[in-house]
């Protein structure tokens, strides 16, 4: 059998160390001149890191005029904590797998307790998948296929097919193995949250819950992004689960490669100076394959607003500076991807799990 290089990159999952998100292109962090909020633990005791000088030391110097290491640090400040909150994002998902095989192997050292079995013949025995039918081989060669990847034949590629169907069956029921011994166990978590660092945010936008509450997460979407989509029942849950505790902002960031993107933001505040805001931007999400203007228009009106005055809204593009002015707002905090989340300020990217919100609004909460 002849091998095909091009079966392992369309039959392969590939796990990212990112979150989903859609992208802007411009992955320069902006400097612009903003001031960064941070706990006092938080702040160097040096100018910055890598930075062993004090704040009113210069750097350099330029005929005679100085530059501060103060003035630098503030021009870098953003780029600075988007690096920081990578860091850290990276040194997690290092301690987090370290762990993760610390504990399969204590819970597996555990199982196999009296047994004279190696680990590879005590995993063969407790750990069995189901063989790959010709019929599920044939139905993921047709899926394949319906999503564009470029085949060979079924026939050519049905044997290596079957040792890829087989291989993630095994580590699944590897998965399934490993979560049954830790459903027995008693496995508590005492690990520290991960924190990213703070920005100093501006809350301005379409808001849900009282101006009071304890925490405000602000949303930077795209109504054409998918990852977006993907979120909302997320962002949904956070809001009926945390109630009055919980103000969510909406800040639109329509992407350069969403050319629907701008008009249908446009249309949401048009549809906000008829009090009905929420019911537009769910509308939207709900439809994000059809975001044409003539599609807005359809929208406003099966929602019973007043046609002619939404019409004209839209058309004459009344409310574009609001969306200017949140794009401004994600360009000066070095945002480039959506959905982007602030949480208390505290930087969230892409469509992350509704755990991952808990966690920090809880912290939040216990916080204040």
């Amino acid at each position: 059998m002849i091998h095909n290089p091009t079966l392992p990159l369309v039959f392969s999952f590939v796990a990212g160390l990112g979150l989903a998100s859609c992208k802007s292109g411009n992955d320069t962090a902006n400097a612009a001149k903003t001031v960064v909020s941070e706990s006092p633990k938080e702040k160097p005791t040096q100018c910055g890191i890598g930075l062993e000088m004090a704040p009113g030391e210069a750097v350099i110097t330029i005929d005679g005029k100085a530059i501060l290491c103060s003035e630098l640090m503030e021009k870098s400040h953003i780029s600075l904590l988007h690096a920081e909150a990578e860091y850290r994002e990276k040194i997690r998902d290092l301690q987090q797998q370290a762990l993760a095989e610390m504990i399969d192997k204590r819970l597996l050292d555990a199982e196999m307790k009296g047994s004279s079995q190696s680990i590879e013949e005590f995993i063969g025995t407790h750990v069995r998948a189901e063989p790959v039918t010709q019929e599920e081989m044939l139905e993921f060669y047709k899926q394949a296929v319906a999503e564009g990847q470029p085949l060979p034949p079924y026939e050519e590629v049905k044997s290596e097919l079957s040792n890829f169907i087989n291989e993630k069956k095994q580590q699944g029921a590897m998965l399934n193995y490993r979560a049954s011994l830790r459903a027995k166990a008693d496995v508590k978590l005492t690990m520290p949250i991960l924190l990213p660092p703070v920005f100093d945010v501006d809350t301005t936008g379409e808001s849900k819950g009282p101006d009071t509450a304890p925490v405000t997460i602000v949303e930077f979407s795209d109504f054409e992004c998918g990852y977006c989509g993907q979120a909302e029942p997320t962002v949904q849950k956070i809001v009926s689960t945390y109630g009055d505790k919980v103000r969510l902002v909406y800040r639109d960031l329509p992407l350069p490669s969403h050319a629907q993107a701008p008009k249908a933001s446009e249309a949401t505040h048009c549809a906000q100076k008829q009090g009905k805001y929420w019911e537009m931007h769910a509308k939207l999400f709900a439809n994000q394959r059809a975001l044409e203007i003539p599609q807005l228009k359809t929208y406003a009106g099966e929602l019973g607003l007043d046609q002619a005055a939404f019409d004209s809204c839209l058309d004459d593009g009344n409310t574009a500076k609001i969306v200017a002015d949140s794009l401004a707002e994600a360009e000066r905090l070095g945002v480039n991807g959506t959905p982007a989340f602030f949480v208390n300020g505290r930087f969230l990217s892409g469509a992350q799990p509704y755990e991952r919100f808990a966690e920090l609004i809880d912290y939040e909460l216990a916080d204040k």
